[in-house]
């Protein structure tokens, strides 16, 4: 038993379209992602959904940390916006997050 309450930690999950033909580029850059999140105080996992049948390329990704002030001092990152300019090149459009547009995970 982990000693953690139910309803501990904060979730964002990030919906990305990829242009065509940049699915390998965008699969290594989410690597990078998920490498540089991990340095981040708080961070549990990321896990990474490739398009469903009919779905167009849109990619999901899931962050989950430990606290809602660590998942934010993620997303607000300079590490994290340096990561989201690279992606502009292989990325359709901005992506979405509950709270409001985000490009990319």
């Amino acid at each position: 038993m982990s000693g953690r309450k139910s309803g501990d930690g904060a979730i964002v999950m990030i919906s990305s379209r990829v242009r065509k033909g940049c699915e390998e580029e965008y699969r290594r850059w989410q690597e990078r992602t998920d490498e540089a999140a991990r340095r981040f105080p708080g961070f549990e996992r990321m896990e990474t959904y490739p398009p469903g049948s009919g779905e167009q390329n849109t990619w999901m990704v899931v962050f989950r940390f430990s606290s809602p002030d660590q998942l934010n001092a993620w997303l607000n990152s300079d590490v994290r916006r340096g990561l989201l300019e690279e992606g502009r090149a292989f990325l359709e459009e901005r992506a979405a997050r509950p709270d409001g547009p985000a490009p990319g995970g």
